[in-house]
């Protein structure tokens, strides 16, 4: 089963973006979590069945969101990895994303947004 990421420390946020994605197709997989560590742990190893990575800056743990996005790419994955997150990402860490859409004042519309452009 295809599997999306929202990897999102404030759980409202989180849940806006699980339901625009649950709105999109029903059938895919969501991994919810709001660490590196988590998702890391979560994954098992395989990025395989991973269709798109929602992933936000600060984190819980010990690792921002940029991290999370290199380690995907280490394990191999090629697909879109959108970043949500305010804080500004280091240069040597932009090439991990596709697309930057900071949270705005319509988070909603912004989830189904993304959710549309790559889970068509």
């Amino acid at each position: 089963m295809e599997t999306v990421i929202v990897c999102e420390d404030y759980i409202h946020i989180n849940n806006f973006y699980c339901m625009a994605i649950k709105k999109m197709k029903t059938d895919y997989a969501i991994l919810s979590t709001d660490s590196t560590e988590k998702t890391l742990e979560q994954l098992a190893g395989s990025v395989d069945h991973l269709k798109l990575a929602i992933i936000d800056g600060k984190l819980n743990g010990t690792s921002m969101g940029w991290d999370l996005a290199e380690k995907l790419r280490e394990m191999g994955y090629q697909g879109p990895i959108v970043y949500i997150g305010t804080t500004e990402v280091p240069a040597d860490k932009k090439q991990f994303f596709t697309e930057f859409d900071p949270k705005g004042p319509n988070i909603l519309g912004q989830a189904i947004n993304i959710a549309e452009k790559y889970l068509k």
